[in-house]
């Protein structure tokens, strides 16, 4: 994947924390460099489950065969939350300042905060899916 979505993530980062004292932007540009590389995984992560399945199928070879949830799905959770994790701290910071910067922040990357929701909405398809065929 180009590196074009990184520096375009890195460059919005940094020009939201530009107002803060230097120390504490030094203290978050690593922070804000990781955060870049995980908006550019959650960017190709979506691409790559774009129209996949929920629910894949199995079979063992030993009789066992069935249907079990896409690993693709739970990965790129768990790779949301960390974003949203690293994104914190410089919410936090942003929000100490009063800036009007603060508040778009808060809203983080709109391609990973849709893509978070579409995850979202197919997690609760698939547990209506699981508790369905548990019911049964």
């Amino acid at each position: 994947m180009p590196a074009r979505p990184r520096v375009s993530e890195r460059n919005r980062l940094r020009k939201l924390v530009a107002d803060l004292p230097d120390e504490r932007r030094a203290a978050l540009m690593p922070i804000i460099d990781q955060c870049a590389v995980m908006h550019e995984q959650l960017l190709a992560a979506n691409e790559a489950m774009d129209g996949e399945p929920l629910v894949i199928p199995f079979d063992n070879g030993g009789g066992q065969s069935g249907v079990r949830e896409n690993p693709a799905y739970p990965a790129y959770e768990k790779l949301f939350r960390a974003y949203l994790s690293g994104m914190q701290p410089i919410v936090q910071a942003l929000g100490a300042t009063g800036s009007k910067r603060a508040a778009a922040a808060e809203a983080a990357s709109p391609e990973a905060a849709s893509a978070g929701g579409r995850v979202a909405e197919r997690r609760r398809r698939f547990d209506l899916y699981r508790g369905g065929r548990d019911a049964v």
